[in-house]
């Protein structure tokens, strides 16, 4: 099959342009056994003269994993089709999930695809590599009954103001990996902010929380993610924090990402 998907492509015209991180992802759920038939998904179509007019990330993905793939092929297809494919709405991972039953499900999904990406590369190169997936994303959720707790662990009133919630629990999933009851604790002193000494790493994690809520400029994820595993690699230790630092990662000495 992917000597017949090079064929396909080979003389194909009039294609949108391909999307290297889409072919990445299919290729990675092909190789890792996740890609399935699918009779209800569109077909790969080829038209009268040769052209592919649905399909090509498939096809590339295909020859970009080296092994078959089951599809049903259209011929002949009339190219006034390429007008109405693809332009439904597309079902989300958080979708699929909600459909399964799964209670919050796409603080879920955010949260896993933050948990994923973590376990293969470091969170902190999370911009640099393929996105999960979502067949990646569902099966996780579904065997993994500690994600929602995850979530739920975060998920409580008065906290929505400064802790993002799929930071918050994939933040928790990673710690409670660690020691689930520290990490309980953890973020019950940081949900709550009550009779906290100043030096606890929960409490100053806190107010660089609520100073990024009401800053203008709010600091992007993987910055805000170091602040909760700085403060989480204190708590854990049982060291005091007179002020919590912001990851530096320029300037004449950039620092590697915080370790726990």
């Amino acid at each position: 099959m992917p000597d017949y998907a090079a064929s396909l492509l080979e003389n194909s015209q009039g294609n949108r342009k391909v999307s290297q991180s889409k072919v990445d992802q299919y290729a990675l759920d092909m190789v890792e056994g996740r890609w399935r038939y699918n009779p209800i998904d569109s077909a790969i179509a080829i038209d009268q003269v040769g052209n592919v007019i649905n399909g090509q990330h498939r096809l590339w993905a295909c020859i970009q994993a080296g092994i078959p793939m089951e599809v049903d092929i259209l011929l002949q297809a009339d190219p006034a089709l390429m007008d109405v494919t693809d332009i439904g709405m597309v079902r989300t991972g958080a979708n699929i999930l909600q459909i399964a039953g799964v209670a919050s499900g796409s603080k879920c999904a955010a949260a896993t695809a933050f948990i994923l990406i973590h376990e293969r590369y470091g969170i902190e190169h999370m911009y640099s590599y393929t996105a999960p997936t979502k067949p990646m994303i569902v099966d996780r959720v579904l065997n993994d009954p500690m994600i929602l707790e995850s979530v739920r662990a975060c998920d409580v009133p008065g906290t929505g103001r400064i802790i993002n919630n799929r930071v918050g629990a994939f933040c928790h999933y990673v710690f409670a990996k660690q020691d689930r009851t520290l990490a309980n604790r953890f973020f019950g002193q940081l949900g709550s902010g009550v009779g906290l000494a100043q030096t606890n790493p929960a409490y100053r994690l806190r107010e660089a929380l609520v100073g990024n809520a009401t800053s203008k400029a709010k600091l992007p994820i993987v910055p805000l993610i170091a602040l909760f595993f700085r403060a989480w690699a204190a708590y854990k230790a049982g060291k005091e924090m007179k002020c919590i630092q912001t990851w530096r990662t320029n300037g004449s000495r950039p620092e590697a990402f915080p370790s726990i």
